[in-house]
């Protein structure tokens, strides 16, 4: 790994499509991954040395882009331990870890709502004659504005 371009293609960030891809691959290879459950720390070497055909830096993407799902965020909170490679239970969560997934799906849950506040607003504001011919007045009268004197 001399040349600086092999590290940076190393280094490459992989776009959602891929890394949708790459954890399907892991699914399939470990259940664990497709139940979503809570994984054990320390699993990612396991992993890394398991499945050498990913770069280091594609498989923390791809971990990343795991553990911050919604669902397997919803699993911190309803499961109790924390599972290894062949999906059997190794150690118990912690208060504090369930206690930052609660947090985590409350923000997720607002988020969610605001999205579909600002859809409904949207269809409201497009199906309202009312509020498109307010528009059009509003736009009419900027248009007709004085300059300012330049």
């Amino acid at each position: 790994m001399n040349d600086i371009s092999e590290i940076k293609e190393n280094k490459k960030k992989l776009t959602v499509k891929e890394k949708k891809k790459f954890l399907e691959e892991l699914k399939e290879k470990y259940p664990v991954f497709k139940k979503a459950k809570p994984l054990k720390i320390g699993i990612f070497d396991e992993l890394w040395a398991e499945n050498p055909h990913f770069t280091r830096s594609e498989l923390k993407q791809i971990m990343s882009f795991h553990v911050n799902s919604e669902k397997y965020i919803r699993k911190l909170v309803k499961k109790n331990h924390r599972y290894n490679l062949q999906d059997e239970k190794v150690e118990e969560l912690s208060p504090e870890v369930k206690e930052k997934a609660i947090i985590r799906m409350e923000i997720i849950k607002k988020f969610q709502e605001e999205i579909e506040d600002k859809k409904k607003d949207k269809q409201k504001t497009a199906k309202d004659p009312e509020v498109d011919k307010a528009q059009e007045e509003k736009a009419d009268k900027t248009d007709k504005a004085p300059s300012s004197g330049t």
